[in-house]
């Protein structure tokens, strides 16, 4: 008989669970609806908001987002973090994003176990995750603020938020 280690059987039973479900295993790089609080410790880390599915692009004033269509039927708007002044292999990201004017939530907040990786200026970037958006026709035309938290394994942590108007 063999005694499967605590990770082996949670994967094992993680595994179990999706296929009965019908759906894919957990995956560091999908997000989750459970976004992890920020610490109560000062924000420690300087952490950039940004867009872009495959490379972080800064936001200005002239940033315009789509809504893009997603292949499980949601729709989002591309994110990206940046973390500069340290180096960051991976990290807890936390995304949401909210209308301008009046606050109100756009889509569900989540967050995704992130690896990073170091540009040419020595910034830590981690760019495409997916920033839900529940309904892209209320936001079409109108500015929306996208949030990023980014929480290291060892605690240290920042924030950003920036405008971005929707195609």
């Amino acid at each position: 008989m063999t005694i499967l280690s605590s990770r082996a059987a949670f994967g094992m039973l993680a595994l179990g669970i999706a296929a009965t479900l019908g759906c894919e295993p957990p995956s560091p790089f999908k997000p989750v609806l459970d976004p992890v609080p920020l610490p109560s410790t000062p924000a420690s880390l300087q952490v950039e908001v940004g867009t872009g599915e495959g490379v972080f692009e800064p936001i200005t004033k002239a940033t315009i987002v789509d809504p893009v269509f997603g292949p499980q039927g949601g729709y989002h708007v591309w994110t990206a973090a940046k973390v500069t002044g340290v180096k960051l292999s991976s990290a807890q990201i936390n995304v949401s994003a909210r209308l301008a004017s009046g606050g109100e939530k756009v889509g569900r907040a989540s967050r995704v176990i992130a690896d990073f990786r170091t540009t040419n200026d020595g910034a830590q970037v981690h760019a495409g995750i997916t920033n839900f958006v529940d309904n892209p026709s209320s936001v079409s035309g109108r500015e929306i603020v996208l949030r990023i938290e980014v929480i290291a394994p060892d605690g240290a942590h920042g924030e950003d938020e920036r405008t971005v108007k929707v195609r």
